[in-house]
């Protein structure tokens, strides 16, 4: 269970696995009450928090963990031993027992079934190990989907992971349903056939297998909650702002590379315990209490969905406890308690999946097959139309302009904040980013190219596809227009221009191929414009030569690396033989002083043909108009070689002339969208509103325009007074010029986000933090990663034996991480058995080559993730990775920055 406010209890489990790695620690778990949230939240950084209501608090808690929690002085009560004997829990200990999957599998079991769904479903269905602990015992994921063999598709890739928890086996019994499900009713099932066909699963039902096998291979009455190392894989994952301070487990630092080497977009992480829907964030952080997510409004939409689902599957009273601070089966994390280092806040925010963490069940491992089976039918449909979410939003790819898919993040300004842009999958462009509907702007963003902004509208429920093309930062053109539509008469001529602009870094040459239309001419076939230039191309139509009708052409405007193609159309008229009036206008007689005004004119043109057209009187077809004397006048209209005429009366009026209505104030609406420029900026008064008003009374709003504004520079940092000149009214704004390019940013926060390799000392020893990795991030928004260094350690001595809390400070940052100090001697050598001088490593391709490594390679990319980790390495290890750019590797003490191309 993911785990507000009676008395502490504790159960113990003293337990040996059927394959002994070494003594199990004890679990205690525990209950007790507390005053406030205050406290609370400062007893979830020290014990593993399993559920809270009212004041109320269940827990689990290690020996170091328990050490801890009695110091504090709360009273608790331990919770008995687990009550079910051994022979309760409905164990299948063979496959044909599992046929109906509504019981546990012993681990063989378990491993059997795993392998059989690859077997019977091969066009379907590939199982894959993400880890095999020291236990022997192995983490299993199957990945579901019609083109399962295939790893470059533009399908959502989905996780389903399930009892990371060890003792909420009615987690896996739901995600071992959830694979058969998914694999035999394809072909019969249209829901499931639609979803294989356009989502890749993967399902991980066992996480945390050590910890539900601990009693034995062949029963769960021994299950814990905690990993065979007595961690609470939930609590160990780097935490979204600051560090946790826990080793990181084996079984984390294998889910950690699972998700680098894929590109999840959608995740469920199942618990037991409580019924309910949460989502993000957990944490407690101070900057992220009681934060909430950018996509709030889409966490209530799909959550609302799912538990309304799961209610119409049950019987009365399922999923509505709440979590005790919900609305019916809802909760944001943090609102029901803190947790700090968990899967959901994890891979929300570093990995850019949107996860949730679903309570599936109030009893963690039922004693009967119906509930077992009863608990998958209630949550089936329900997780069937939550991964259906993953084909909704906007989706599409990120190419460049040859078709190459690109590695790119997409941002949504006004909307985004705590890394809730998303990122593509770099194999083949593709992006999925869920939003509730609305109208938002997208800005995709790719090293090497320009970035590009579009606006798109979302529709709850169906999926608004969106591809964007980038254009090389370097070789861009810009080329308006693109579509050309031209009419012309018989034997006449007529120029259109258009404009190509070098919107990249570097001169930027381009040719130009026609299809030889006899009809078109252009000025030049080839050019070379420099940086930030603009060529104007001149392109005349004749129609000498043709008969009527339609005619097409194109022009293709070629650079280093952009095509573009303009369209021209060209439609031919024959000439009318007459012309005459089929309305005259309406207004016929006018005032002194008068506007011409020929609403409701209408031309008739007749053909040889025996065809008319009708083409509405304007004012540009009109001569002759003269006000400013009385009498009838004379008005000639000319269209296409055509003259025609009528009259109008223009009286001198005698009555008295109202008094004239001017301009009487002007005051500024809206300011300007924008009102700080970089230096050389260019103005920019979109959104700025002036009020007038008139000395009638009466108002408008007028948009301010460049050419009102006076006394703008931006040559130099500073504030600047730009003053607005309309009807003669002045006001004025002022704008803040700055050279934001030269600003140094400042350091926000450093996170330790790897641990050094040596945590284990003897007495005496000198701290060694090598391997140890913080992720700086600035002002800007930028990050980088720096090596611990043993003068930013605090706090270190290795005088006597025990277990010591070493603090890291940097900055004015601190964060803490445990070691051991041993009182015996202890041999460190190399990996495999052999030492190392310092290893040398070096790029080959899409390959990290890491020679003579004596110590774990950690790959981290250039956010700071850790995207690769070989705990086990060669003398000569090679590592491939997806994606081109920047990459930190750490082996030991030694970190070398390498850049991965093709």
């Amino acid at each position: 269970m993911k785990g507000l406010f009676k008395i502490l209890t504790i159960t113990v489990f003293v337990a040996t696995s059927a394959i002994e790695v070494h003594a199990q620690p004890y679990e205690y778990r525990l209950t007790f009450e507390v005053s406030n949230r205050a406290q609370l939240d400062s007893l979830s950084q020290m014990i593993s928090i399993d559920k809270v209501e009212g004041r109320q608090v269940w827990a689990y808690a290690n020996p170091q963990e328990m050490e801890l929690f009695r110091q504090t002085g709360i009273e608790y009560n331990l919770l008995p031993d687990k009550t079910a004997a051994k022979d309760s829990y409905p164990m299948a200990t063979t496959v044909a027992q599992m046929q109906n999957l509504n019981r546990y599998p012993t681990y063989e079991v378990f491993d059997t079934l795993m392998h059989n769904f690859e077997r019977d479903y091969p066009q379907l269905c590939q199982l894959e190990v993400v880890a095999t602990l020291a236990s022997g015992r192995q983490i299993l994921a199957l990945k579901i989907s019609k083109d399962v063999e295939l790893d470059n598709t533009t399908k959502p890739e989905v996780l389903c992971t399930s009892t990371m928890h060890g003792d909420e086996g009615i987690c896996a019994t739901t995600a071992l349903n959830f694979c058969n499900h998914l694999l035999s009713s394809y072909g019969t099932d249209s829901k499931v056939s639609r979803l294989l066909d356009s989502i890749e699963f993967w399902i991980i039902p066992i996480f945390n297998p050590d910890g539900m096998y601990r009693g034995s291979n062949s029963s769960i009455s021994g299950s814990t909650r905690n990993n065979g190392n007595g961690a609470d894989l939930n609590r160990n994952f780097p935490p979204v702002d600051g560090s946790s301070g826990n080793p990181q487990q084996p079984e984390t630092m294998a889910m950690i590379e699972f998700f680098g080497n894929h590109h999840f977009s959608l995740s469920t992480n199942l618990h037991g315990g409580n019924e309910c829907f949460n989502y993000p964030w957990d944490t407690n952080n101070s900057r992220w209490k009681n934060r909430i997510t950018a996509d709030e409004d889409w966490w209530q939409l799909v959550g609302g969905a799912y538990r309304d689902t799961a209610q119409h599957n049950s019987a009365s009273g399922y999923f509505d406890d709440g979590c005790s601070h919900s609305a019916n089966g809802l909760t944001r994390g943090y609102n029901w308690y803190a947790v700090e280092g968990g899967q959901q806040d994890w891979a929300n925010y570093f990995m850019h999946c949107r996860e949730v963490t679903i309570e599936i069940c109030g009893t963690k491992e039922p004693t009967s097959t119906t509930t077992i089976a009863n608990i998958w039918q209630y949550n089936k449909n329900a997780l069937l139309n939550f991964y259906a979410e993953s084909l909704n939003g906007v989706r599409g790819t990120v190419t460049n302009t040859d078709g190459q898919p690109l590695a790119a993040r997409i941002t949504i300004s006004g909307h985004d904040k705590d890394n809730s842009w998303i990122e593509t999958d770099a194999r083949a462009g593709d992006y999925h980013r869920f939003l509730k509907g609305g109208t938002y702007n997208l800005t995709f963003e790719a090293e090497g190219y320009l970035p590009q902004t579009i606006a798109v509208t979302v529709v709850d429920g169906k999926p608004t596809w969106l591809n964007a093309v980038l254009l090389n930062e370097n070789y861009a053109l810009s080329v308006i227009p693109t579509n050309i539509d031209v009419a012309l008469m018989e034997s006449s001529t007529t120029q259109r221009q258009i404009l190509i602009k070098n919107i990249g870094k570097s001169d930027n040459a381009y040719t130009l191929t026609t299809d030889n239309a006899e009809w078109m001419t252009i000025n030049r076939t080839a050019n070379t414009i420099p940086f930030g230039q603009t060529d104007t191309l001149t392109t005349t139509f004749s129609s000498s030569q043709l008969s009527v009708g339609d005619y097409s052409s194109t022009i293709v405007i070629q650079s280093v690396s952009q095509t573009v193609t303009v369209n021209f159309n060209l439609k031919i008229r024959n000439m009318p033989e007459r012309m005459g009036f089929a309305y005259l206008p309406k207004k016929l007689e006018y005032s002194i002083g008068d506007t011409l005004d020929v609403s409701g004119g209408l031309l008739s043109l007749y053909y040889c043909n025996d065809s008319v057209a009708y083409i509405p009187i304007t004012r540009q077809m009109v001569k002759g108009f003269n006000s400013s004397t009385a009498g009838i006048k004379k008005l000639e209209i000319s269209f296409e070689g055509q003259t025609a005429t009528f009259n109008v009366i223009v009286r001198d009026q005698v009555s008295v002339i109202p008094e004239q209505v001017v301009v009487s104030s002007v005051t500024i609406k809206d300011l300007p969208y924008k009102l700080t420029y970089d230096i050389d900026d260019t103005l920019d008064v979109r959104g700025g509103l002036l009020l007038v008003t008139y000395s009638d009374g009466a108002t408008r709003t007028v948009p301010m325009q460049n050419s009102m504004i006076g006394g703008f520079s931006s040559e130099k940092n500073g504030s600047v007074l730009l003053t607005i000149n309309y009807e003669s009214f002045i006001t004025a704004f002022s704008i803040l010029v700055t050279n934001t390019q030269n600003e140094q940013p400042t350091i926000v926060s450093a996170v330790l986000t790897s641990l050094p390799f040596k945590l284990v000392y003897n007495i005496g020893q000198v701290i060694d933090v090598g391997g140890g990795l913080l992720t700086i991030t600035y002002s800007n928004d930028s990050t980088a990663v720096k090596a611990l260094q043993n003068s930013m350690v605090k706090d270190f001595d290795s005088s006597k034996a025990g277990t010591l809390w070493v603090t890291i400070e940097y900055a004015g940052t601190f964060n803490m991480f445990s070691v051991e100090i041993k009182s015996n001697e202890s041999n460190i050598t190399g990996i495999g058995g052999y030492c190392c001088n310092k290893p040398r490593i070096y790029a080959e391709g899409y390959q990290i080559v890491v020679e003579n490594a004596c110590a774990p390679i950690r790959i981290y990319d250039i956010t700071g993730r850790c995207v690769a980790l070989r705990n086990n390495a060669a003398p000569i290890t090679k590592i491939s990775l997806s994606k081109e750019g920047i990459y930190i590797v750490t082996v030991g003490s030694t970190t070398e920055k390498i850049s991965l191309h093709r």
